[in-house]
């Protein structure tokens, strides 16, 4: 089973897409949960949110601000033997995603982790912007191999449990 893990944050119709493209997967349904993370406290900000629903979705919400306790909040509720992290503004354009993340991670048992790059859209913010900079540049100056990474980051990263 993969357990796709979604940190978001007042990002409604990104995140509805994401489920959407989710949902257009070419895998076994039963064998998704879809753990969509709110990383605010609903008690402190006084605002309704948006609940996307379908097969093996399930809404949790971090026990304090921040994307890092979203996705801790999301492991500790997963039940797949994968965990995929990505971020509440991405979409899976390519129905045999999953699949072939499965496929990658069963043709190297030993590897504990795949990530890979992913694009901005036009739209992104000028923060988006500073964040995807920075990470490419981080990366840039690890000189390793795209195979060989040894440091994975943000929203697009899959780990064995």
């Amino acid at each position: 089973m993969v357990s796709i893990i979604i940190p978001t944050v007042d990002r409604q119709q990104s995140l509805v897409k994401l489920v959407e493209s989710i949902h257009g997967q070419n895998f076994d349904p039963s064998q998704v949960e879809t753990l969509i993370v709110y990383n605010f406290s609903v008690k402190k900000r006084k605002i309704s949110f948006y609940v996307p629903t379908g097969p093996g979705v399930k809404v949790l919400q971090a026990p304090f601000p921040g994307v890092n306790h979203a996705r801790n909040a999301g492991i500790l509720a997963a039940r797949g033997d994968l965990l995929l992290f990505i971020d509440d503004d991405c979409v899976m354009d390519d129905p045999l995603y999953l699949q072939k993340m499965v496929d990658r991670h069963n043709e190297e048992p030993k590897r504990l982790s795949l990530g890979g790059p992913y694009q901005l859209p036009p739209q992104a913010s000028f923060w988006d912007k500073v964040y995807y900079t920075n990470m490419t540049l981080w990366l840039e100056r690890q000189k390793v191999s795209a195979r060989a990474s040894r440091a994975l980051l943000g929203g697009n990263a899959s780990y064995k449990a």
